[in-house]
């Protein structure tokens, strides 16, 4: 889910996605918390947050602290991950819908994660601080971005490194226990796209932040200064423009040439609009072009195929007021205005603001820019700034931007890159005055971070559409084996040694995975034999990066598939005896779903 392409299909487990809870809470005043969820996935989903405060009030009273207000579902961006889980029409078309799996997978995997932070709650310090990361991201839309006030931008460019097309802070907040000093976890918050893994892999990972998350927590087992459980949150901030891929866009064409430049080849009041995307929306980005011929940066809907304009007007014909509220984008889907069979995208947004001490968290519902993100972020340090010293013992005030949280709202760009019709202005959703709104809208809020403040009033709640959302994507029937096979037999066995560094490799005869996605659990684990006790250890499971679990059919008539299983051995793995374990479970016809298990050979890694 993220690079919008139907042929984008998954065929295997490169890491296990993560849901990662972080609880804070005032002792004296117990009520007074929220949770901040960071999700392995493209975005927070107004269906997943609706399904995990369900669950949450199932879980009894301990958790009715927990509620619309307080709970933040915030998603990494990672592009790699499964889809079909959205709650709007319009990114369930590329993922042929919605599926109950997949949504439950993650609104599981989320309560869970919440579960475990309540019931490790305890008294403990939290300290924040930042730093600078060079060489992690570069700004995808940079001819938007200079489309800003040169002197907006001169104020964020520090040095020919740090030039501020895109913001280098990474900001941390640190967890730690008071009763022993040790530390528990680390959130913190960068802006680069999860696109590190492109468009043609097949394989589930959490991207960039994923792995980042998952080295984090790995580094520190064994440290006298980390708790047990540590957990280490890795989450979105001002991404919208941003890329990790700091090399920039090439042509592919063997020219050895840079993609172009240009397109990679006000009142006192204003309004949004009901929601529309234009061209360049379909254009995509360097980090993912679009499948058909649309280019960024070209706001003539006759440089494209006719058939467009045909297919734009078939669902709805924007009027008049809709051209001219969106101006100067134009409209290819006019996707706020379709209600059939249900919501296309967002018309009702949540929008969030936590304060823990001073640090103050904008949650946003979408991808804001870099200068976007900037402008957020001042305009509410402004006013807490304000608000924070009329209290005792004040601190200047330390302002994060997370997401995109809660729902998906695609991007927010500033009034001048919007002009500029990019694949981010073509995808802000409201108008040219979507950030302005967005401010304006935290803003109000901001009185209610005050220490003697209360609770704001609900607004208007958005529709939940799990329950009533399109499916096409077909169960699985039945799982079989080839004649005089069993589930679990070897198809291909491993070698008798393997130099450190090699990849080792097995297949099976296999089921689709689809039948129970072991959550908690593995399709595919390494055992070394331990030469002391005579057992076999797990020392590798479908969790870790370099061990990678593929399924693929064979037949679709006959229901047979078979799963390869491919450890890449590391420069750092120790020598020994190791064998390559699965875990499958199959489908009869009957509808009966039952486990199995393969083994491989016992094989050898020796040094270089």
């Amino acid at each position: 889910m993220g690079y919008a392409d139907p042929n984008q299909i998954g065929t295997g487990l490169r890491q296990r996605l993560y849901s990662r809870a972080f609880i804070v809470a005032d002792p004296v005043n117990p009520s007074d918390r929220f949770v901040y969820l960071v999700l392995d996935t493209q975005s927070g989903d107004t269906a997943v947050r609706y399904g995990i405060l369900s669950g949450l009030e199932e879980l009894g009273p301990d958790y009715a602290y927990y509620d619309h207000q307080n709970v933040a579902v915030t998603g990494t961006h990672s592009h790699s991950g499964p889809g079909a889980w959205l709650n709007y029409l319009l990114p369930q078309i590329t993922s042929k819908g919605f599926d109950q799996q997949s949504y439950r997978a993650i609104v599981d995997g989320a309560l869970l994660s919440i579960r475990r932070a309540h019931e490790s709650l305890a008294p403990g310090y939290l300290s924040v601080g930042s730093t600078k990361v060079f060489g992690a991201n570069i700004n995808r839309s940079l001819y938007a971005y200079l489309a800003n006030p040169e002197e907006e931008r001169a104020r964020y460019n520090i040095s020919s490194e740090d030039d501020g097309s895109v913001e280098k802070d990474l900001t941390l907040l640190k967890f730690q226990r008071a009763s022993d000093g040790k530390n528990i976890g680390v959130l913190t918050w960068f802006p680069t796209h999860g696109t590190s893994v492109l468009g043609n892999n097949t394989l589930v990972s959490g991207d960039n932040k994923g792995v980042a998350a998952y080295l984090f927590e790995k580094s520190v087992m064994g440290d006298d200064t980390a708790a047990d459980g540590f957990v280490a949150g890795f989450s979105q901030a001002n991404v919208g423009d941003t890329s990790p891929n700091v090399l920039g866009a090439w042509c592919e064409d063997g020219t050895g040439q840079m993609c172009s430049f240009e397109n990679s080849t006000c009142s006192d009041e204003v309004e949004t609009c009901p929601a529309a995307l234009g061209y360049s929306f379909a254009a995509g980005t360097s980090d993912g072009p679009g499948a058909f011929d649309f280019t960024q940066h070209d706001g003539n809907p006759n440089t494209t195929s006719p058939v467009w304009r045909v297919v734009s007007g078939m669902l709805k014909e924007p009027s008049e007021e809709q051209k001219a509220c969106h101006g100067p984008k134009p409209i290819l889907l006019d996707v706020g205005e379709i209600t059939s069979p249900y919501q296309w995208t967002p018309n009702v947004v949540d929008v969030q603001v936590f304060r823990v001490g001073q640090l103050v968290i904008i949650v946003s519902p979408g991808e804001a820019t870099t200068m976007a993100g900037r402008r957020w972020k001042n305009a509410v340090r402004d006013k807490v700034t304000t608000l924070f010293a009329a209290e005792p013992n004040s601190a200047l005030p330390v302002v994060v931007l997370g997401g995109p949280a809660n729902s998906y709202t695609h991007y927010i760009a500033t009034e001048e890159e919007y002009g500029i019709q990019r694949y981010e202005g073509a995808s802000t959703l409201y108008g040219p005055h979507t950030l302005a709104a967005y401010i304006n809208v935290t803003l109000s809020w901001v009185p209610y971070l005050s220490s003697v403040s209360s609770r704001p009033p609900r607004g208007p709640e958005p529709p939940d559409n799990s329950n009533r959302s399109l499916c096409f994507i077909p169960s699985v029937i039945h799982d079989a084996t080839p004649f005089f096979k069993s589930f679990g037999d070897i198809v291909r066995d491993v070698k008798k040694v393997y130099r450190r560094g090699a990849t080792v490799s097995a297949s099976f005869v296999g089921a689709n995975p689809r039948n129970n996605l072991r959550l908690e659990g593995s399709y595919a684990v390494v055992e070394q034999l331990d030469l002391t006790t005579l057992r076999w250890r797990t020392v590798r499971d479908d969790g870790d990066w370099h061990l990678v679990f593929r399924w693929r059919r064979v037949s679709e008539l006959l229901g047979t598939s078979e799963v390869d299983i491919s450890w890449e051995t590391e420069p750092w793995a120790e020598p020994g005896r190791y064998r390559i374990k699965y875990f499958g479970d199959a489908k009869g016809f009957t509808g009966t779903i039952t486990p199995f298990e393969g083994l491989s050979s016992e094989f050898e890694v020796v040094e270089e």
